[in-house]
């Protein structure tokens, strides 16, 4: 996010401070003097996704060549797109698709055996926040709890809705809402599959129509909850009054025989925004529940974040399958491995990389190389600040969450 993207004419009805806080820092070209190579958009190749997010803007306002340096005096030549337009976007993003410029050049540098990653991403929660990892070249053998389910990678678009990119696709068999106290409510058809994409870089559910209209009647939302029109929220969720609030848990049945429940604490928190000094800040008379405020765009069905702090995802591109997990559910120290035999035949068992990160939505640049140590640090940019309302300062409090 290029340091434009907050000018006046672009960031109606929000503040500077919170347009930057928003966009976790902003990229100032010119201030990078010769570490930055001009370079034409053209030579970039977006998904047709961020087309869409960006149109009718052109994806990219600017582009060019800067050098990565890595932990480990090894160092690798990257192009980066900047980006000064449009309002569908959030903040700086590390390339992990299908297609990354990044994994691709780790693996030609040697860095790297084949087009792999692992992830842990953590939690969002703010009574239990835990810190993720992001191994490049393996995976982190000290992040799982089961055995891994795998899945093909061989239908990277969902043909059905409007040719969505996604290569992490897999088929919902049952979706079932668990009340603390009550019956199990089935928010799926019987019998019948509802495609979905796992999304790294989602927040939130986004369910079908049919299952988002189950999800609102059974835990009593209203439109008479509405946001704090003080604070920037760029992804909501549905709102309830704190006194309601919502207390259940997501039980979702994948194919292959995956199953995962999403505990009360990862679909729940008090209302996350950006007040207007650019702070992040939580309103405890809101809570707001971690699915969109709307039916899913193109009735595509993503898991995000939330659906991750319980699954471990380890994906090979070159393989064209994915693999998930059970998550450990706890801070763990990293213990990168090979995804599989044919990958840590290609290089020596020494080539594994890997991130150790305290955000996986911030521009992720602490890489390590597996040689017995590790790096972690914690995107300042993104922690978040938390306040307890009404304000006073008797009732502030710093704590750091991990994720934006």
């Amino acid at each position: 996010m290029g340091v434009d993207v907050c000018r006046p004419d672009n960031r109606p009805n929000t503040t500077l401070d919170q347009c930057r806080s928003r966009r976790g820092g902003l990229l100032d070209v010119a201030a990078m003097g010769s570490s930055f190579i001009p370079i034409a958009t053209s030579s970039l190749v977006p998904d047709d996704g961020w087309r869409k997010f960006m149109d009718p803007s052109q994806p990219f306002q600017q582009a060019g060549k800067t050098t990565l340096d890595l932990p480990s005096d090894a160092s690798i030549e990257m192009p980066v797109a900047i980006v000064t337009e449009g309002q569908n976007h959030t903040t700086s993003e590390l390339g992990l698709g299908l297609s990354s410029v990044f994994l691709q050049s780790l693996v030609d540098a040697g860095l790297i055996a084949a087009r792999v990653f692992g992830l842990n991403a953590g939690s969002q929660s703010t009574a239990q926040p835990r810190e993720g990892s992001l191994v490049l070249g393996g995976y982190d053998t000290a992040s799982i709890s089961s055995h891994f389910t795998e899945y093909p990678m061989d239908y990277p678009l969902l043909k059905e809705i409007s040719n969505r990119v996604c290569p992490l696709q897999v088929k919902i068999r049952k979706l079932i809402l668990r009340p603390a106290d009550g019956d199990d409510i089935t928010l799926s058809d019987e019998g019948s599959e509802i495609d979905a994409c796992i999304e790294p870089y989602d927040n939130l559910f986004r369910l079908p129509t049919f299952a988002f209209d189950l999800f609102k009647q059974h835990t009593q939302w209203t439109s008479d909850t509405t946001g704090d029109p003080e604070l920037l929220v760029t992804e909501p969720g549905l709102f309830y009054p704190s006194s309601t609030g919502f207390n259940g848990s997501l039980l979702i049945s994948l194919n292959n025989d995956f199953e995962v429940e999403i505990p009360n604490a990862e679909l729940q928190h008090p209302l996350r925004g950006i007040a207007a000094n650019g702070t992040r800040v939580l309103n405890n008379n809101i809570t707001e529940a971690n699915v969109y405020f709307n039916s899913a765009p193109l009735q595509a069905v993503v898991l995000g974040k939330a659906f991750l702090s319980q699954v471990y995802l380890a994906v090979d591109y070159d393989a064209k399958r994915f693999k998930l997990a059970r998550q450990i559910q706890r801070d763990v120290t990293p213990n990168p491995a090979h995804l599989s035999p044919c990958s840590s035949k290609k290089l020596g068992g020494g080539s594994i990389a890997a991130i150790v990160i305290g955000s996986v939505l911030g521009l992720l640049i602490a890489l390590l190389l597996w040689s017995g140590w590790y790096f972690r640090k914690r995107l300042e940019a993104i922690n978040w600040k938390v306040e307890h309302f009404p304000h006073s300062q008797s009732q502030t409090k710093t704590v750091p969450l991990q994720h934006a």
